[in-house]
């Protein structure tokens, strides 16, 4: 959890409901084809726990059914299909040399 979340009591607060979040939600296969990030909002301390409890859980659903999901291992990135990381030689511009 990140400073945004609030003060240290707060992030702890946040990141303990969030484990006992996927304790309840998240079973042992789920974790063998899937990678799971959650990221804690403000919210994630002051939210209804049940709430975020049946919210998660339509996720998870939504996921193993694969509605749009991509398993561990086929490429999910951010920046659509075939995109390159930077620093592949692919985008790599040539050094420019200095004149002497």
């Amino acid at each position: 959890a990140s400073r945004k979340v609030g003060n240290a009591v707060a992030r702890n607060r946040a990141k303990r409901r969030l484990r006992a979040l996927c304790d309840r939600v998240i079973t042992r296969d789920d974790t063998r084809t899937f990678d799971f990030v959650l990221i804690a909002r403000t919210e994630a301390v002051t939210r209804d726990f049940a709430l975020m409890e049946d919210e998660l859980r339509n996720a998870v659903g939504r996921l193993i059914k694969g509605d749009g999901a991509q398993r561990r291992g086929e490429g999910a990135t951010r920046r659509g299909e075939g995109a390159t990381r930077r620093g592949d030689s692919a985008q790599r511009r040539p050094k420019k040399r200095l004149a002497s």
